[in-house]
């Protein structure tokens, strides 16, 4: 849960300072959630190395906040998932099934922890 804090903050301030690539800690449930993000173009590319992953942020990459954190974990039924900018935000959700956007969760009617949203 800390290293996507630490992923959620550096988007943050890469979006603020204007910077096209960050690069964070290496972890299997880190590039999950980056691939699910490469898939709905939320970022433009990631490229693995031994210890570390470099990500390539979209340029319409708008925003980004944590739901869960690490001292709270909120956990959410399949149809009530959080809802951000009048639904125009991803919202990234740890499931049974894997790591997906609430709307993947809702149609295969998963509950899960909502992580972090984005747009």
């Amino acid at each position: 849960m800390l290293l996507i804090l630490n992923l959620v903050n550096k988007i943050k301030f890469a979006l603020s300072n204007k910077v096209p690539f960050i690069e964070c800690k290496k972890n299997r449930f880190l590039v999950s959630i980056l691939q699910n993000l490469k898939q709905h173009n939320y970022i433009t590319s990631f490229e693995e190395f031994d210890r570390t992953v470099r990500i390539g942020l979209s340029k319409n990459l708008f925003d980004v906040g944590m739901i869960s954190k690490p001292s709270r974990k909120v956990y959410c039924k399949r149809d009530e998932f959080p809802k951000f900018y009048n639904s125009m935000a991803g919202v990234v959700v740890t499931t049974s099934g894997g790591v997906m956007l609430s709307s993947e969760a809702e149609k295969k009617k998963l509950g899960g922890i909502p992580l972090f949203y984005i747009i």
